[in-house]
């Protein structure tokens, strides 16, 4: 980056993604918007960015910046994970969910390897579920949580 544009007629965003690597998540994400008609590719571009205007807080960016534990250990070690969330504040509860989601994907990924259930049994007490963003498919992933030690 840093170099300016070989041909001034590529639109900058298309110009970036070329610079991508081939396996980086962006480029089919991109992919998908650029072959769109231009007003459906601008709708796009308005609800990706109207989803990531929380990350440009810069309290949130630094927060979300570093992973601080690994996920996989919650099902490995006793952890005990409080999430915060300001009540004032109801767009920063994305944030609960989006965590809350991970740790279940990284359980799900460890009660894989370990055929089947985590060694330590996890517990989510999710006491202000109800003034959460809703988690995708949860009636499915509740379903069969308890199987694999959750």
């Amino acid at each position: 980056y840093g170099q300016p544009l070989k041909d001034e007629s590529i639109p900058l965003l298309n110009y970036l993604n070329k610079e991508l690597e081939m396996t980086h998540p962006a480029r089919s994400a991109f992919a998908t918007a650029s072959i769109a008609p231009y007003k459906i590719r601008s709708s796009f571009f308005t609800t990706a960015l109207s989803d990531l205007r929380l990350f440009s807080d810069p309290n949130i960016s630094d927060m979300t910046a570093i992973q601080d534990h690994e996920l996989a250990k919650i099902g490995i070690e006793k952890t005990a994970v409080f999430l915060i969330v300001p009540d004032e504040k109801g767009t920063r509860n994305v944030l609960a969910t989006l965590y809350i989601d991970q740790v279940y994907a990284a359980m799900v990924d460890l009660a894989n390897k370990k055929g089947g259930r985590i060694p330590r049994r996890v517990n989510f007490i999710l006491d202000e579920f109800g003034n959460l963003p809703s988690i995708p498919e949860f009636d499915k992933k509740i379903t069969v949580a308890g199987g694999r030690g959750m």
